[in-house]
């Protein structure tokens, strides 16, 4: 709440991975196979969390086949390419080869 407050974001995107395989999965078997099981009580979290997001009206975007950064950086490119100045709040390294002087920044959390 406070970067909203502070930075007054004309959009806002926030993207979830999905608890299926995404395309990288199907091109490659051991895509983070040597990952630690996801705790239960973070799928309850983060159910508790996109229930308080929606009810700040703040919509979710997840998409069938891929992950979150995926679509965080697809978003970050089309708002760059449209004239947009993007920042990112994540604390996905992935996202830093988004990074672009004036158009595209990345706060890490």
């Amino acid at each position: 709440m406070q970067v909203m407050e502070s930075q007054k974001p004309a959009a806002i995107a926030i993207a979830f991975d999905r608890r299926e395989p995404t395309f990288r999965h199907e091109a490659d078997g051991a895509y983070k196979s040597n990952r630690q099981e996801t705790p239960e009580d973070f799928a309850e979290d983060l159910s508790y969390l996109q229930q308080l997001l929606e009810a700040l009206n703040l919509q979710t975007i997840t998409y069938a086949g891929y992950e979150a950064d995926d679509i965080l950086g697809t978003l970050a490119c089309q708002g760059s390419d449209a004239g947009y100045q993007v920042k990112i709040l994540s604390g996905d390294r992935d996202l830093f080869q988004l990074v672009s002087p004036e158009k595209i920044f990345l706060f890490c959390i």
